[in-house]
């Protein structure tokens, strides 16, 4: 998700009601290195906040890692909820 969507909503605020209402896992990538940005986007979504790079391999990799977190995450919560066998 890229934080500068133009007017109106930015990306944030945009992953916020997206992840209310869908179980997704949500990276943001943005040219943004500010505090305010970082932090506001780490209480949305702990899965990644990748700065822009000019080849996209931090990106690829960012988004790879994030799934695989999503997916440990989602077998936790899976395992912690599931039936039990005795």
């Amino acid at each position: 998700m890229d934080i500068d969507l133009g007017p109106g909503i930015d990306g944030i605020e945009a992953a916020e009601r997206i992840i209310a209402s869908h179980d997704i896992p949500v990276v943001f990538l943005t040219s943004h290195t500010e505090r305010e940005y970082i932090e506001r986007a780490d209480r949305i979504s702990p899965y990644g906040y990748v700065v822009k790079d000019p080849d996209g391999m931090v990106l690829l990799r960012s988004i790879t890692m994030a799934f695989r977190l999503f997916d440990a995450y989602d077998q936790l919560k899976q395992s912690s909820t599931g039936p039990r066998l005795t």
